[in-house]
């Protein structure tokens, strides 16, 4: 039996897959380069001659060349009670030298840089000044002849009694730095020190956007200043609780917004990156993972490493953390986390524009109880709390979060082609039509039921379907003639799914565990089959109309179906219950929520094999595809 009748079953353009071998291409293109270089086969000698079982970072090289100064801990990375040092490693013979200590019987030293002219060494350190014990970190500097530094001092008129770490200094002779000190706006702000007469002047704090009321704790500027990379930790898109590298692009203006680093970005410390003396390549340091014992040197090329985030026009995958009050972003390939965006209280669903520009949420408010480790489904207890604002989160140009007022406990979104934003409000019984730019109500729609949910809009601009949970129905509103149909399917209507030529929609009954197939245009509800398990919330049909995805979340299991007839075809079965899912746009990969352990895992759709999974998104739920802008 065919459910419904269509005449193009042909798959659309595959542009998900072909951004993808794009990228695959260049990065092999890349990378055959690279090994042409020599000047990479020199970073790979010099990191090294550096590494060891100890954490190093904040590695500089001299003006020459032919020297490379880096600090080294000697302990674990993060712990307490150890010491930094600062070691040298000097080029000789086409050969990196083991290192040696720069200041041998001074401990607790780091942060080193060169001065423009490689005659000085700035950095910081902790130790006796005129016999008395600093309780902070200081800039220091020393001379750099033949090989060997000379006569360490504490850099006069730039210190304070705060921490001061990180001197950078530029072309003309500015010397930038982090520091505590009072007068900034954070924790930890960066502030600059002219040169005048041969003496730093009062420092000067940078102010906004560089600064903000979290921390920027670590400085980088090139010889030209066109550009500033900080370390930074508080912000909005953070990955790291640590820290992570932000790019300040030099304007007409003075310096631009932010943008963070996502490609270097990891959820563990990422900071000091440094140039080599050619400007062709960066050095870092990363721990790459939250917890992780130890730091490591890394070098990518400039352009490379300058490259602002995930490249426009690449997709990125978007889920809903409910516990955690927040949007998480994630490379639809290793499902790695680029950047985490905060919501108002317990969002459920996500949608973006569709120049991939905005992403809205609407704050549902009620979410399970926030669990870092996994729980069983017998231990999760829902928590509420009053909630009537959407949430709309600018990517254009740096992040900015705007939440409007609209009633209470709306759960679904959609975005229409004309980028109206529409919303469900389930104690209304409504549908919100909001002109996605300022908020502001364009039409009310009444659903005609109540307990409206789910929210999906067809390509065209015609149609908007809201499934109505408390009354077992879905409504589907006509722009062209403001006309509202409403359907009965069955008890607890919730998830829909519209077919690839958007004639039809499935509604998966949650309360009677069963799938009814409604056709669009008339409201005729044709069709009626079991969902092959408990509780069919969501699901997600192929674009060749090969099959659907249903996700049965009591029963812990996946049933896929025939799309055409609804007949059963496999069963994936997990540990834990799956929630949220989400199918890219080529049909080639499924994306799975697992609420109850934090998990998002992606399956080949052919194989129906596992092919990446990532922790921390805590409950997730609602995914969307966006498109990266900056």
């Amino acid at each position: 039996m065919n459910l419904f009748s269509h005449t193009d079953r042909t798959s659309p353009a595959s542009a998900f897959k072909k951004q993808h071998i794009a990228m695959a291409a260049w990065a092999l293109s890349i990378s055959l380069w690279h090994s042409a270089v020599s000047a990479a086969m020199e970073s790979e000698s010099l990191l090294s001659a550096v590494s060891s079982p100890l954490p190093e970072y904040g590695l500089v090289m001299a003006p020459d060349g032919k020297s490379a100064v880096f600090a080294r801990k000697s302990g674990t990375w993060g712990s307490r009670g150890t010491r930094s040092e600062l070691y040298v490693t000097r080029l000789q013979s086409n050969a990196w030298t083991p290192p040696v200590l720069a200041f041998p019987g001074m401990a607790d030293n780091d942060d080193p840089f060169f001065s423009v002219d490689g005659t000085k060494l700035f950095f910081t350190a902790n130790r006796l000044v005129n016999d008395e014990p600093q309780p902070d970190s200081d800039i220091w500097i020393a001379d750099y002849a033949e090989d060997a530094f000379h006569n360490p001092r504490p850099l006069e008129r730039i210190n304070s009694t705060a921490t001061e770490y990180s001197p950078v200094q530029t072309a003309d002779g500015t010397l930038y730095f982090a520091s505590t000190r009072n007068g900034g706006l954070g924790a930890g702000d960066i502030w600059k020190s002219q040169p005048r007469n041969g003496a730093f002047q009062e420092p000067e704090n940078l102010g906004a956007p560089v600064n903000t009321a979290g921390g920027e704790w670590n400085v980088f500027l090139p010889p030209r200043a066109n550009y500033l990379i900080v370390e930074a930790s508080g912000r909005p898109d953070a990955k790291s609780t640590n820290g992570d590298l932000y790019l300040h692009r030099l304007g007409a203006n003075g310096w631009e917004r932010p943008i963070a680093l996502d490609h270097v970005n990891t959820t563990g410390s990422d900071l000091m990156p440094r140039l080599s003396p050619d400007g062709e390549t960066v050095y870092f340091t990363s721990t790459k993972s939250l917890g992780s014992p130890d730091a490591e040197i890394y070098a990518e090329k400039t352009n490379d490493f300058l490259v602002s985030g995930t490249p426009a026009g690449q997709p990125r995958l978007l889920v809903v953390s409910r516990s955690n009050h927040e949007i998480v972003a994630l490379d639809p390939i290793t499902l790695d986390i680029l950047a985490r965006y905060p919501t108002g209280p317990g969002p459920h669903e996500v949608s973006a524009s569709p120049d991939g520009k905005t992403v809205f949420a609407p704050n549902y408010g009620v979410y399970p109880k926030p669990h870092k480790d996994p729980i069983l489904p017998s231990q999760m207890q829902f928590t509420s709390e009053p909630s009537d604002t959407l949430s709309r989160i600018s990517l254009a140009g740096g992040v900015d979060h705007t939440r409007f007022s609209i009633c209470s406990r709306s759960h679904g979104v959609a975005t229409s082609p004309d980028s109206h934003v529409w919303v469900t409000c389930q104690n209304e019984g409504l549908v919100l039509e909001l002109d996605g730019m300022s908020g502001a109500l364009v039409k009310s729609w009444p659903a005609g039921d109540m307990g409206s949910h789910i929210l999906v809009t067809t390509n065209d601009n015609r149609y908007v379907i809201a499934s109505n949970v408390d009354a077992g129905s879905v409504s589907i509103f006509d722009r062209s003639d403001g006309s509202v149909k409403t359907v009965k399917t069955g008890k607890g209507a919730e998830g829909l799914a519209l077919t690839p030529d958007q004639s039809h929609v499935w509604v998966g009954n949650t309360q009677e565990n069963t799938i009814s197939v409604v056709r669009v245009h008339d409201g005729t509800h044709i069709h009626k089959f079991s969902s092959q398990g408990r509780f069919p919330v969501k699901m997600k049909m192929a674009p060749d109309y090969s099959e659907t995805w249903v996700v049965n979340t009591f029963s812990r299991e996946i049933a896929i179906l025939d799309a055409q007839t609804g007949a059963f075809k496999e069963k994936l079965a997990f540990d834990t219950p799956p929630l949220g899912i989400l199918m890219s746009p080529d049909g080639e990969r499924l994306y799975v929520s697992f609420p109850r352990v934090n998990e998002i895992r992606a399956f080949d759709r052919l194989t129906r094999n596992e092919v990446a999974r990532t922790d921390g998104i805590m409950e997730g739920d609602g995914m969307a595809w966006v498109t990266t802008v900056h």
